[in-house]
């Protein structure tokens, strides 16, 4: 995909872009670590055919919280310092789970989940550190993936349980 992505020309464009890393807590060289972080991004910059990402989010954000965290942030830090991206973040599932990390390290944007259903973005504690770090917060899932615009009957009988919510909706 990012290779055809490239051939349309995406240089007026602000790319995002999500690296996915593996369980890093078996692997301890922090050579290795480095490697598939800067290979991704070096792979993606050059299918897509620009010099800089806007931002670089971390698929799943919790990895700032394993074993590993320091070299892997230090990796984000390191391709903004060089100008392969502008910002650096996480995207996230759960806002309070995740404080900690947010608490520690210095984003500069979180994706997150936000929808009729889920809005624990909004708890006080959550957006009181986002406004004092100045984080941008860039939102997910509005449309619950899709569930929120499906007919009634095509629903997943789970749901049931907010068809008051739905018909509101």
């Amino acid at each position: 995909m990012e290779k055809k992505l490239g051939k349309i020309g995406l240089k007026k464009f602000k790319i995002i872009s999500k690296i996915k890393l593996p369980n890093f807590d078996k692997i301890q060289k922090k050579n290795i670590v480095q490697k598939i972080i800067y290979d991704q991004v070096d792979k993606s910059l050059k299918n897509l055919k620009i010099k800089q990402f806007y931002c670089i989010l971390l698929h799943a954000g919790e990895v700032l919280g394993t074993a590993n965290s320091k070299i892997i942030y230090e990796c984000l830090l390191s391709l903004k310092i060089s100008k392969k991206t502008e910002k650096i973040g996480i995207s996230i599932y759960d806002p309070i789970k995740t404080m900690p990390i947010i608490k520690k390290y210095n984003l500069d944007i979180i994706q997150a989940p936000f929808n009729l259903f889920d809005q624990r973005i909004l708890s006080k504690e959550f957006v009181k550190i986002v406004k004092k770090k100045k984080i941008e917060i860039h939102i997910r899932s509005i449309f619950l993936q899709g569930l929120l615009t499906l007919e009634k009957n095509s629903r997943p009988k789970y749901f049931l349980k907010w068809k008051k919510l739905f018909n509101k909706f």
